[in-house]
């Protein structure tokens, strides 16, 4: 557990019997409860958690972190509490560099890592860095939001409600800003790359060139839509995953019994 005592990990499916576990990494502005849909579409043999950053949901009473760095350090204080069954990342956007930071982080300090990593709507980490937003004026970023088509125009609208997800969305974005890439040695399990057919944040060239962070493998999987496909296509998203883990579950079940 973190400093401040509230979990970073949230269980969304818990499940004893679990033969393995999915850790969801939120994109800028998100939280874990998004990735609660997916518990019905998801193996009964896989426990799905979300990773809680700070300033939102149960964790909204506490400072929003403008730094990568510490970002990852609050999820990895917690995080090798729960990986004591073989288990899996994905992350999309903001969320898809913590996680490969985070399965980094885990290979350094000898803890193993993920069976498998799941990245989604970002370029591939070694490449330069985008263009700043986090400095964008209220008005500019709702603009931003619009174009992203991930959050209803209504909500944009609702000034109320955009006075508690601005703060949040321009500090993560703040955060992604600060990101270094750190040339290291590619991960050891096979990286699934998604992208949306129409998202302009991540090209298929961008997107292909996370095979270089990878000695097992890596393939890429273009969906219809544009930054938000994995809510456009979640069904589709989500199967690729479920069909994946199945794979590995089944894998951990016949070890289990060797």
């Amino acid at each position: 557990m973190n400093k401040s005592g509230t979990p970073s990990i949230v269980v969304l499916k818990a499940n004893p019997k679990a033969l393995m576990r999915l850790f969801c990494f939120p994109y800028a502005g998100g939280a874990s409860h998004k990735f609660g849909a997916w518990r019905g579409q998801l193996p009964a043999v896989v426990e799905i958690c979300g990773v809680e950053l700070p300033g939102r949901s149960a964790r909204s009473q506490e400072a929003l972190i403008v730094e990568f760095d510490m970002l990852v350090g609050d999820i990895v204080c917690e995080l090798p509490h729960w990986i004591d069954k073989p288990f899996a990342f994905f992350g999309h956007s903001l969320g898809a560099l913590l996680a490969f930071e985070s399965a980094r982080w885990l290979r350094e300090v000898g803890r193993g890592g993920p069976r498998h990593l799941f990245v989604s709507g970002h370029p591939a980490p070694q490449l330069p860095p985008r263009a700043a937003l986090s400095d964008l004026s209220d008005e500019r970023l709702k603009a931003q939001l619009r174009r992203w088509e991930g959050t209803p125009d209504a909500l944009v609208a609702d000034g109320a409600a955009m006075q508690s997800i601005l703060p949040v969305l321009r500090a993560d974005l703040a955060a992604s800003e600060t990101y270094v890439y750190r040339p290291g040695p590619p991960l050891g399990c096979p990286i699934t790359i998604f992208g949306g057919k129409m998202d302009y944040e991540a090209t298929a060239e961008e997107l292909a060139a996370w095979r270089a962070q990878t000695l097992a493998g890596a393939q890429v999987k273009m969906f219809d839509g544009g930054h938000f496909f994995i809510t456009t296509a979640e069904a589709d998203v989500v199967a690729v995953i479920a069909a994946e883990l199945r794979r590995l579950a089944a894998i951990a079940a016949l070890m289990s019994h060797g």
